[in-house]
């Protein structure tokens, strides 16, 4: 397993391949994906899966519309895309559901209901 400045000198090394690669103008902050991934290789598969529901329920409530973009502070809806992010939602829940407590359980499966309800009245619109 490497060690940390192994990890470290990877994440830069991604960094500089992605900066060479996509010119995405964030200012003097790092590119997201990249510190993402440093992350992610610090983390154990559960957490890692527990940290992406986070992220795709973010992502959905973004999509319908019900939250604005932080990088632009407007809200937009885009219905297909938060299908696919309740779906991935779902699906990460079904695989770490078993290690979750009962509270997580059923707060984790009221996030998902509450999602699917606002996205049925966002295609109702």
């Amino acid at each position: 397993m490497p060690d940390n400045t192994e990890l470290e000198a990877d994440a830069a090394s991604l960094q500089e391949d992605s900066a060479e690669e996509h010119d995405h103008s964030h200012g003097d902050f790092p590119d997201p994906a990249v510190l993402f991934s440093y992350v992610a290789m610090q983390m154990d598969t559960s957490a890692l899966v527990q940290a992406l529901t986070a992220v795709f329920d973010g992502h959905a409530w973004r999509s319908l519309g019900l939250i604005a973009d932080p990088r632009t502070g407007t809200t937009q809806k885009d219905l297909p895309s938060a299908q696919l992010a309740i779906d991935v939602v779902q699906f990460c829940l079904s695989k770490v559901e078993g290690s979750l407590s009962e509270a997580e359980r059923r707060d984790a499966n009221r996030r998902l209901n509450d999602l699917r309800m606002n996205y049925l009245a966002k295609m109702r619109e």
